[in-house]
């Protein structure tokens, strides 16, 4: 259940708050992507934006 609240509070799809409960439960500091639904994420893991990045 690691993944709802990411979920909830992002609005996340579950596809992608399943990710990102994965590395949260794995102890990931940065969560690396393209997907900017991402953008809204707040907390304990930096996301990174890849296109965002040039």
């Amino acid at each position: 259940m690691e993944a709802a609240k990411p979920r909830a509070v992002n609005k996340l799809k579950i596809p992608d708050a399943m990710q990102l409960a994965t590395g949260l439960i794995n102890g990931a500091d940065t969560f690396i992507t393209n997907d900017d639904s991402f953008k809204t994420v707040r907390g304990r893991i930096e996301v990174i934006v890849l296109h965002e990045l040039t």
